[in-house]
């Protein structure tokens, strides 16, 4: 008869003892793969909303009058992070410009190439289980095409591609994660709703270690989200955009033989996420604008079981979590950056941040 393992004596015990604890058990080692999938999930959020919040290029543009939308290939005269520029001076033909249209700036003038990087630094808490220290950073590189005219607004596609590092720390392991990504995404904007969608692939090599074991194995995923959201104008200096984002992520897990010969197998899990938010933009004048953000993050999963040596042993369900910040944005002529700090909290507590930086072609 096939060896049993302590790794697999413990996971059962664990997974009798869990009905009659309350969120006291440790995240044991046989859950590392249940870990990696449910932090693909909480990446898929951050990648997704970028390549969402690249979609207008800009908070300028985000408060911006579209009727007046003409592409600089036509020699009109098209905006550019809240100043309004013509053919001739956006190539350098003439010094001057001449602003026009909404303060906040109409849309963007013409394609642009961005750059974003994320870090996040939380505890992770799964249902019955007790937390975990969960860190993770995302370095993204994207473009977006020329906008395209539409009645009452305009459309625009994009791609975006980058990598993702990964690490989490239970009582008694430790895990670190490798990999990388790609997608694209297209939008709408029209008569103040934006419609957007994405979906993406991507890859992540996890290592996980502890005192007694080293082990390697792989996480394939491919997503697809969709964001709505509608643009309320109080004025020439003050935005509301509520919305709501929805996103799911299929993932696979090759599995692995543990130290002891046991095979520990993972079935294919699907993440999905119901986020409504609320977004409120302020125009502070000089090319600056701020932006609060607030989300309550719904998760909800299927799948994904881990059996040892035959044993399934309960899954690790993320429990939902509320994230809320801020940001600023400075735009420069044909740069522009900007700058965001999140906090995390319910079944993520911590701080996110980051920078974005984008440039018009």
């Amino acid at each position: 008869m096939k060896h049993i393992s302590l790794l697999a004596i413990s996971a059962i015990i664990t997974a009798a003892a869990i009905p009659f604890g309350a969120n006291a058990a440790p995240v044991p080692l046989s859950h590392s793969a249940g870990i990696v999938t449910n932090n693909i999930a909480t990446m898929q959020h951050t990648i997704m909303l970028n390549a969402f919040d690249n979609f207008d290029g800009s908070m300028a543009v985000t408060m911006g009058d579209y009727s007046s939308l003409e592409p600089l290939q036509s020699g009109g005269c098209s905006p550019v992070y809240g100043k309004t520029y013509c053919k001739g001076d956006i190539y350098g033909d003439d010094a001057t410009a001449r602003s026009c249209g909404h303060s906040g700036g109409d849309v963007a003038a013409s394609g642009y190439d961005w750059f974003d990087w994320r870090h996040a630094q939380d505890k992770a808490e799964f249902k019955d289980f007790d937390k975990i220290k969960s860190n993770y950073d995302l370095i993204s590189l994207g473009f977006s095409s020329d906008p395209k005219k539409l009645s009452h607004g305009f459309s625009q596609y994009g791609g975006f591609g980058g990598v993702a590092l990964g690490r989490e720390k239970g009582d008694d392991f430790k895990l670190t994660e490798n990999g990388g990504y790609i997608g694209l995404y297209n939008g709408y904007h029209i008569g103040g709703f934006n419609i957007t969608g994405a979906a993406d692939v991507g890859v992540l090599f996890s290592d996980t270690k502890s005192d007694m074991t080293d082990y390697d194995f792989t996480n394939l995923w491919v997503g697809a989200a969709i964001n709505t959201s509608y643009n309320i104008m109080l004025g020439s200096k003050f935005t509301l955009q509520p919305g709501v984002y929805l996103g799911y992520t299929w993932i696979y897990s090759d599995g692995y033989e543990s130290a002891t010969g046991n095979d520990i197998s993972i079935d294919s899990a699907h993440m999905f996420e119901v986020t409504p938010f609320l977004r409120a933009l302020l125009s502070m004048g000089g090319d600056w604008y701020a932006a609060a953000s607030a989300r309550y993050v719904f998760n909800f999963n299927a799948g994904g079981d881990t059996k040892v040596a035959g044993a399934k042993i309960p899954e690790l369900e993320l429990k939902d979590y509320v994230e809320y910040g801020l940001s600023i944005e400075k735009g420069i002529d044909r740069f522009n950056m900007a700058i965001s700090l999140y906090r995390h909290d319910g079944g993520l507590t911590g701080w996110a941040g980051g920078i974005n930086l984008r440039y018009i072609f």
